[in-house]
């Protein structure tokens, strides 16, 4: 899919989300020149801002703000999803790894949800380019969940973005 196409989802999410929390939600676009066309495994990005908005900002009263960087240098692409909500729990690799957390659910802090976006997600850019997700965070201020791969690297082309 052309990461045009996958930002369209996520503006078409993030509207959606702005309707419904009006100020609180704040979502900026860094999109480096000439990356229209390229392919992006589905279904990466909207995930990663769907989690950013649900589980980091709607958590504040005051809400805040999500940016979505892809840039491309020396023929890698990097992908960055950035927000100032509420950040992670102090071990976020868990929530990647499927290891249950102190109040034994697998990976995630309490009443998160079912919790399957970022590991299918990490397992599928793994599959694809042999790297997964990158989380970092302090709790409490903000969260970026990051990946790359280098440009022109093949997606298979039976890829539908299911396992």
């Amino acid at each position: 899919m052309p990461l045009a196409d996958e930002l369209e989802l996520v503006r078409a999410y993030a509207e959606i989300e702005k309707a419904r929390f009006g100020s609180r939600l704040a979502v900026e676009y860094d999109i480096g020149e000439g990356l229209d066309e390229l392919p992006i495994p589905p279904l990466t990005i909207q995930p990663l801002v769907e989690n950013a908005i649900r589980h980091g900002l709607m958590r504040k009263e005051e809400g805040g703000r999500v940016r979505i960087t892809v840039r491309e240098q020396a023929g890698r692409v990097t992908v960055k999803v950035w927000d100032n909500g509420v950040g992670l729990p102090s071990r976020p690799s868990r929530l990647l790894s499927g290891r249950a957390d102190e109040a034994g659910r697998p990976g995630l802090p309490r009443g998160s949800g079912r919790g399957v976006g970022l590991p299918n997600i990490d397992r599928r850019l793994r599959k694809l380019y042999g790297e997964g997700l990158r989380l970092e965070s302090r709790k409490g201020g903000w969260t970026r969940v990051s990946f790359g791969f280098v440009r022109g690297q093949s997606l298979p082309q039976a890829n539908t973005g299911r396992d």
